[in-house]
């Protein structure tokens, strides 16, 4: 048969027309498999063994359509090859499409060992990471041409973020969190920003969703209108619309909608809560307003307290058991310095976010514990924090620098290594920075200078906690090359920091005595510092323990608790010594710094019993502390001089 008249019998036949149609058919059809296994979070082996069935399949169906409608021969024997060719096509498509091995699924549940601010251990159950959905909450739209009512697009978006954030599985970034991003995309904090805007916000943010909605207020109530957005590819996959009285009924509507789509972990069911949102926050309008208010006012303008806190007053006054308004009033209490009032506020909100979803009470708690100076309690919540939520950022910010103090430089390294992996990526990537790691990821979306001059405090004090404490001038050089004048303030101030370190280095009396006028503008407390530490390098100790009675007597005292017994000790004055590391003591139990002084000072007055004991709790602390951490090479080297078996 010639080729042309075997061209001509296909398309007689109509084989490519058909067979066209089968595989536009068959795509459609693998579009749906993608979707079913997406949606409902089923093995992706599905997709692979229907491409081998659709693909594979393609011979048997050529040669069925080719032979369609043709009279069967007359010779069985040779018209059955059709039969048999086609069956041996689909035997071997089917059989090696079941013999594609489907991966484990991935867990939904693991289970972690957690130890409460109570110091009570149990067991949890938390969602695998790969059971998390992360999702950007914007600002809601006004659709009318009233900036009065701009406020209630702010009410929405946290109403709607605490809503969703009483299942485990779901990881929410607020729109306060994703305002920090607006300056980078030339936009005003708390504006109207597009579509396209939003996603790329939303790729910063590292979720996998964004939700964008209009609303509309008016004298029949409210309206919300808008959609769930995958991030990736910018697709409204949800519609969202919803209808009410009020904003609390339109928000408990839309996140209906959010977990109707979202695939969620029914074995997470139990552990989760469904509150309306109206007990989230505070079912009182005026309340919400003002706390909304003082919540924007706070956030265009961190530097100013007084409209944020009336606004906040207003807010627990229109709402007694307004919980969240109790936490901003005292919080920016404390930041005007009014540390009584605000302890007050922050107790009572404790006390009040009781009812509240277990991941918001964390938050609570943390806050009080640190305006209470009470660390020990506060870094213990947070670990537990970190293993309830591991895919929640605020934990490991809390305790970076609690381990870089306790454990040291790797560890704390480990720690935002965890943190890039699980939650905020570019938030600990900045950390690690700091840390001295992936500074070559990070100049790509932050200028050199920017993070040299900005990182440079912390990562003088890592470094100084190490064996390689010389490196700090490194660091200083550095910084020099970008900012000269802060390099210049640094130099000057970091004398007093390897003093305050235990690191007596002669050769920075030179500095101290040029930055003299430094320290005078400065202020008097720097003066001082400046001059105490002078005392303690030219062995005039009682000239330095007479500067420390000043300042403590005056109560000038910043936070130089170690720099304060040292130079006590040194003068031999090791009552003063211990009343200094006593005090701090009662806030920060487990200190293994200030333990280390404490055990020192203890020894020196003959007090071994004692000395041991509170040395023994240092180096509980430091069991796992890096190999390079100077104070836990201190502390071994005085458990060898007191006696104290190290196991």
């Amino acid at each position: 048969m010639s080729e042309t008249s075997f061209m001509q019998k296909l398309w007689s036949r109509q084989v490519p027309q058909l067979l066209g149609t089968y595989l536009a058919v068959g795509f459609g059809v693998l579009q749906f498999v993608e979707f079913m296994t997406s949606r409902y979070d089923f093995s992706g082996v599905w997709v692979d063994r229907y491409l081998l069935l659709w693909l594979g399949l393609i011979p048997a169906v050529a040669l069925l359509i080719y032979y369609r409608g043709v009279p069967p021969s007359s010779n069985s024997r040779l018209g059955g090859w059709k039969r048999w060719l086609t069956g041996l096509n689909v035997g071997l498509v089917v059989l090696s499409a079941c013999l594609i091995a489907g991966a484990d699924a991935a867990p939904v549940t693991e289970t972690v060992a957690v130890i409460d601010d109570a110091g009570n251990s149990s067991e949890r159950v938390i969602p695998a990471s790969s059971s998390v959905q992360r999702i950007a909450i914007f600002d809601f739209s006004n659709r009318l041409d009233d900036s009065d009512q701009d406020w209630w697009g702010t009410a929405y978006a946290l109403l709607l973020t605490d809503d969703l954030r009483q299942r485990p599985e779901i990881i929410t970034t607020s729109t306060i969190s994703l305002n920090t991003y607006y300056d980078r995309f030339s936009a005003e904090q708390f504006s109207d920003i597009n579509l396209a805007t939003q996603r790329r916000i939303a790729e910063r943010a590292s979720t996998d969703y964004f939700v964008r909605v209009d609303f509309k207020v008016g004298a029949e109530g409210h309206e919300a209108d808008g959609a769930l957005y995958r991030t990736r590819d910018g697709k409204p996959v949800q519609t969202l619309q919803g209808a009410s009285a009020d904003i609390y009924g339109v928000v408990d509507q839309l996140n209906a909608q959010i977990l109707n789509y979202l695939p969620l972990v029914d074995e997470l069911n139990d552990l989760s809560t469904d509150l309306p949102v109206a007990a989230l926050l505070t079912d009182k309008v005026e309340a919400l307003e003002d706390y909304i208010k003082g919540t924007i006012a706070f956030r265009k303008n961190a530097g100013e307290l007084d409209a944020p806190v009336s606004y906040f007053r207003k807010s627990l006054r229109s709402d007694p058991n307004c919980a969240v308004c109790a936490y901003a009033l005292g919080d920016k209490l404390y930041g005007q310095g009014k540390k009584d009032s605000s302890i007050l506020l922050l107790r009572l909100a404790v006390r009040l976010a009781d009812v509240l979803p277990e991941r918001e009470q964390y938050g609570y708690k943390s806050i009080l514990f640190n305006v209470q100076g009470d660390y020990t309690n506060l870094y213990r919540l947070m670990e537990s924090f970190r293993k309830v939520y591991p895919y929640e950022y605020y934990p490991y910010q809390a305790l970076e620098y609690h381990y870089e103090v306790t454990y040291g430089l790797d560890s704390a390294i480990y720690l935002m290594q965890t943190a890039a992996e699980l939650s905020n990526r570019e938030q600990a990537l900045i950390r690690l920075y700091r840390l001295h790691r992936y500074e070559a990821s990070l100049i790509k979306v932050v200028p050199k200078n920017v993070l040299v001059s900005r990182n440079y405090p912390a990562k003088s004090i890592y470094t100084l906690k190490t064996d390689d404490y010389e490196k700090v001038y490194e660091l200083v050089d550095e910084l020099g090359d970008y900012d000269p004048e802060l390099e210049e303030l640094y130099r000057c101030y970091l004398p007093i920091q390897m003093i305050a370190e235990g690191i007596r280095e002669e050769e920075e009396l030179k500095k101290l005595e040029e930055c003299e006028d430094k320290f005078t503008q400065m202020g008097p407390l720097m003066a001082q510092l400046g001059e105490m530490v002078k005392a303690v390098l030219t062995d005039k100790h009682d000239e330095a323990a007479a500067i420390v009675d000043e300042i403590l007597l005056n109560k000038q005292s910043p936070d130089q608790a170690l720099l304060f017994a040292r130079a006590y000790r040194w003068t031999g004055r090791y009552d003063s010594a211990i009343t200094v590391l006593e005090k701090e003591l009662k806030s920060q139990v487990n200190h293994p710094e200030i333990l280390l002084e404490y055990a020192t000072t203890l020894h020196l007055q003959g007090k071994s019993v004692e000395a041991q004991q509170a040395l023994s709790r240092a180096l509980m602390v430091w069991e796992n502390a890096d190999e390079n951490f100077r104070s836990k090479r201190i502390a071994l080297e005085l458990a060898e001089q007191i006696g104290l078996e190290v196991s």
